[in-house]
């Protein structure tokens, strides 16, 4: 709820910011996170025909297929736990002052350990 007008956020809304947020951090077009949260969930890759359907219903103010919902939502909290985590880590103290490069390198490789287990 939006607390200065009184206005209840409807899923809908949620979903597209949803879209919104997961299509700016991986700096993709709606489009191609369709293509991409398909891919992720049924294992291959999708035919124009295969994304038309929960495209367009998109275009036309639907809610957005279960399979983007879920990308989108593991993309943002996946970059949100890589914040966390270089927020919270000091990779310099960590690594004895090495170089920013492999610090980021090591920590890059740590999320992906993370979220494969």
């Amino acid at each position: 709820m939006l607390p200065s007008l009184g206005v209840r956020e409807s899923p809908l809304s949620s979903e597209l910011d949803e879209l919104a947020d997961c299509a700016r951090l991986l700096d993709l077009g709606e489009y191609r996170i369709f293509q991409a949260a398909y891919r992720a969930w049924f294992g291959h890759e999708p035919s124009e025909a295969d994304l038309k359907p929960g495209f367009a219903g998109y275009l036309r103010g639907l809610r957005l297929p279960p399979w983007v919902r879920h990308y989108c939502r593991r993309v943002i909290a996946e970059a949100e736990a890589e914040d966390r985590l270089r927020r919270h880590v000091d990779w310099r103290a960590l690594l004895g002052g090495r170089d920013v490069a492999v610090v980021t390198v090591l920590g890059a490789v740590l999320l992906t350990l993370m979220s494969v287990g």
